[in-house]
This record gives structure tokens, C-alpha cells and sequence, in this order.
């Protein structure tokens, strides 16, 4: 396997950076930038991520303000370009009593979204508990507090689009830490910024049917933030970034047994790993070495198919 120069997948512009980082963050509306977005964002499948994620982090910041919760530890941000006629979930364990809300927004190309929590027994999914839909331009917010501890899958069903749908959803819960909108939309924008970045290589989010191809979540320097893979044969790239504090940051591709199959562990804020596939139960492992506080920082990681 090979690495990607990183200096190959820089974004472009400052400029370009700080207005994605803006409008992820809720602080400049997509109304308001839709054309300085447009020129910049000249990688779609990156525009239509920024939608969704711009939609679902404006809802959740008030969801969290409304219900009082926070981010849930580790990842806490998902991202999923669903195929048409499908639907991506996660299996979570929850506590009993624990209130928890699931915020989730797509595209603009998607005329609806459903986020859904449901049972699970014996690792079998079993009947819908939960659901709210959202409209074009909108998050849906389930909240849910399960009677029992145990698992429960949330899932993403897009509706009425003939190709791929961008969703995400962010997980919160009570307790949890604090979420602040414009620290996951500089994460966010730094991370769609670097992946158009590259004139090189043609980059599309891995669009499989219930996977997931972006990740994220509030980590502390020296901890890691993950995600199960499985990979389909051929090439694939894999970004991590961070918010501004970030420093420096890690990441590797491992095997079912958690053994390093590729990495970059240079001392930068932007690591790329290229990885083959087939590759069975594998892990992305996204690592904060170093921020300018030595406080927690919000990473992200993409996991994007190279054409």
C-alpha cells in the first residue's frame, strides 16, 4: 500500500476554508453563502455533504439547547451517501433511563429523511420504537429513553431520490459533552476543504449499501476516535481533520485484529492513508496527538472511494 502525499490534499484557499467552516457552523445561514459556497465547493460530492452536515449540526446544537444534552463519547457525528431504495444504521448500547436524541439531516437533492430507533435482540433488529421525518432543508430530531439497557440500532432512510443521498446524524445524550456548533463546523469545513483539495485524484464517498463514510468526535489528546470498515475491492482514501486547535494528528487502517496495515503518523494536521480493498472487519482509527491547549478537540474522518 501507498500514501498520498499530504501536501496533495491541502485545500486550496484560506478563504475557501473559512467560509465552509462559517456556514458548517451555523453562524452564516446556506441562504446567505449559497453562491460564495457553490464556487468554492467544486467537488460534489462534497457540496452535498456540506448541506447535510450544515442542516444536522444547526439541529442539533438546538436539540442539545432544547433538551439539555450533550455529544456522546466517541463518535458522535456520522455520515452515510446512502444508494436509493436503502438505508444505513448503527447498533448502539444504551442505558436505561438515559435520555438520548438522534439528529439527522440529508441534501437538499432528498426530499425526505427518516431517523428511526429500533430494537435489537439477540443482534437481530426488531420493530421501530421510535421516528421522526424530516423535510427538505430540515433535521429530524428523535429523542428516545429506552426502559432497559440494552441495544438499539438507529437508522437513516432517505426517500424519493434516484441516486446516492448524503446523510448525517449526531448522537447526544444526557451527561454528555458540550456541543458547540461552530467547533464541528470548523472540523467539518476543514475536512470537505481538504478533500476537494486534490486536482490529482477523482475522490466520491463510498456509497455502499449500510456504510458509513464519515466519522467524527470530540477526542482528548492521545485518544482516538474509530470506525468499522468493511471494503469492497479497489483503491480508497481515507482524510482525518480537526478543528483549529488541532496540531497534529494520526491515522491508520487496521485489520480485524487491529494490526496496522497502513498509517500516517507524520507530525501534521491533515493525515491521509490509501488503502485496497477487499478487506473484512476492518477499523479507521483517527488519533488527536496534539492541540494548541492541550484540550479535547473535535476530529473528523472521511472514507472516500478513489475512481
Amino acid at each position: 500500500m501507498k500514501r498520498v502525499p499530504v501536501q496533495a490534499l491541502r485545500a486550496q484557499s484560506v478563504v475557501a476554508v473559512g467560509v465552509l467552516m462559517a456556514a458548517c457552523a451555523g453562524s452564516v445561514s446556506l441562504a446567505q453563502t449559497e453562491e460564495e459556497v457553490t464556487g468554492m465547493i467544486q467537488w460534489e460530492p462534497g457540496l452535498r455533504a456540506f448541506q447535510a452536515l450544515t442542516t444536522a449540526v444547526d439541529g442539533a446544537g438546538k436539540a442539545a439547547g432544547e433538551l439539555g444534552l450533550g455529544l456522546v463519547a466517541r463518535a458522535s457525528i456520522l455520515g452515510s451517501d446512502i444508494p436509493a431504495d436503502s438505508e444505513t444504521g448503527i447498533v448502539l448500547a444504551l442505558d436505561a433511563g438515559t435520555q438520548y436524541a438522534f439528529v439527522g439531516a440529508a441534501d437538499e437533492a432528498t426530499p425526505g429523511l427518516r431517523v428511526s430507533v429500533w430494537s435489537v435482540t439477540d443482534g437481530k433488529v426488531g420493530e421501530e420504537l421510535k421516528g421522526e421525518d424530516a423535510e427538505p432543508g430540515a433535521a429530524a430530531a428523535t429523542a428516545f429513553t429506552p426502559e432497559a439497557k440494552g441495544d438499539y440500532a438507529v437508522f437513516l432512510t432517505p426517500s424519493g431520490k434516484a441516486g446516492p443521498a448524503f446523510c448525517a446524524v449526531l448522537l447526544l445524550e444526557k451527561g454528555g459533552s458540550d456541543l458547540v456548533p461552530q467547533r464541528i463546523g470548523d472540523a467539518c469545513g476543514r475536512l470537505v476543504a481538504t478533500c476537494q483539495g486534490t486536482k490529482e485524484a477523482a475522490l466520491d464517498w463510498q456509497a455502499t449499501k449500510g456504510e458509513w463514510c464519515l466519522f467524527g468526535g470530540l477526542v482528548a489528546p492521545g485518544d482516538e476516535v474509530y470506525l468499522g470498515v468493511d471494503l469492497e475491492e479497489g483503491d480508497y482514501a481515507f482524510i482525518a481533520a480537526g478543528e483549529a486547535s488541532v496540531t497534529n494528528a494520526d491515522l491508520s487502517l487496521t485489520d480485524k485484529d487491529d494490526r496496522p496495515l497502513v498509517e500516517d503518523t507524520e507530525d501534521d494536521a491533515y493525515p491521509v492513508v490509501v488503502g485496497k480493498g477487499p478487506l473484512s472487519d476492518g477499523w479507521i482509527n483517527a488519533k488527536c496527538v496534539a492541540t494548541q491547549d492541550g484540550a479535547a478537540a473535535f476530529l473528523v474522518c472521511a472514507k472516500l472511494r478513489v475512481r
